[in-house]
């Protein structure tokens, strides 16, 4: 049920929480909830839940959700995020955003990990919505465990099939693209059913966002234009298997759409590094 942070491994590292000195104070907890609660915009709402025992610490703006905020539990948050396709991408970068910053780097609200997400908000509602949420550590402590986190969320509009576009903000630009790279490697190691591209699969996958020739790809990785063309070809019937749903049809025509799509997912980047075949 903890879809994003039990997933990612965090919350099992609380093994003697009596033990921790926390960082962040009361007073700047509440002046940060009197700001947001101030600030909630009707498409907004906010939930602060606590990694010790998985309960909402605090909550803003359910109400226009149609759910009573006393009686609005952690599994009402987590039966809103849609588990298809998109969950293996989200829990796999958030993973790497809060596991690989060093202790300093995390603080109140920092790192964020920024993230459009399907979600059905509305109770009684089947109706899938596109949400930018921002999850954010609430509670750090001295040695750096994150005990609480806040998630903020935006309603933008009805999912069609966008992209995640995953950012994280907070860290410098080399540990960001770090967290990428394990990422892209923990990307790589998801169950068949979540990530069934072969090694060299995923290779093409990075030569296509810079490179349209599939003759000059087969080159750099010293295989046979055939077997690319085949390669490429799976990718395609494996990228519509893998993010197929009646509501978010992304229409892939060639391996390169599927490059594009996954690049704005974060999964994969360009590179000219990879160059030698790798075995599939």
């Amino acid at each position: 049920m903890e879809l994003f942070f039990k997933q990612t491994n965090l919350s099992y590292t609380h093994a003697n929480p009596s033990s921790y000195i926390f960082k962040i104070s009361e007073e700047q907890q509440q002046n940060e909830l009197h700001k947001l609660k101030l600030g909630l915009r009707e498409e907004q709402f906010f939930v602060v839940v606590d990694l010790l025992n998985f309960t909402i610490i605090d909550l803003g703006g359910v109400e226009s959700l149609g759910f009573e905020p006393k009686t609005f539990t952690l599994k009402n948050y987590f039966d809103m995020v849609d588990p298809q396709g998109v969950m293996p991408m989200l829990t796999a970068l958030g993973k790497q955003t809060f596991l690989f910053s060093k202790t300093d780097l995390i603080d109140f609200l920092k790192p964020s990990y920024i993230v459009l997400t399907p979600m059905i908000l509305k109770k009684n509602d089947n109706i899938r919505y596109l949400v930018k949420r921002i999850i954010a550590p609430w509670q750090v402590t001295a040695c750096g465990k994150i005990t609480a986190y806040l998630t903020h969320c935006t309603l933008i509009k009805e999912y069609e099939g966008e992209a995640l576009y995953p950012r994280i903000e907070g860290i410098p630009a080399s540990y960001r693209a770090m967290v990428m790279n394990e990422f892209q490697k923990e990307f790589s190691q998801l169950k068949p059913k979540e990530n069934n591209f072969e090694p060299n699969q995923r290779i093409i996958l990075q030569h296509l966002l810079t490179e349209k020739n599939l003759a000059v790809i087969a080159g750099k990785m010293g295989l046979k234009l055939y077997t690319v063309k085949s390669y490429t070809k799976d990718i395609l019937e494996k990228a519509r298997k893998m993010y197929a749903d009646d509501k978010s049809q992304h229409n892939f025509r060639t391996a390169k759409d599927v490059a594009i799509y996954m690049k704005n997912n974060g999964i994969i980047v360009p590179t000219s590094a990879t160059e030698k075949k790798e075995p599939s």
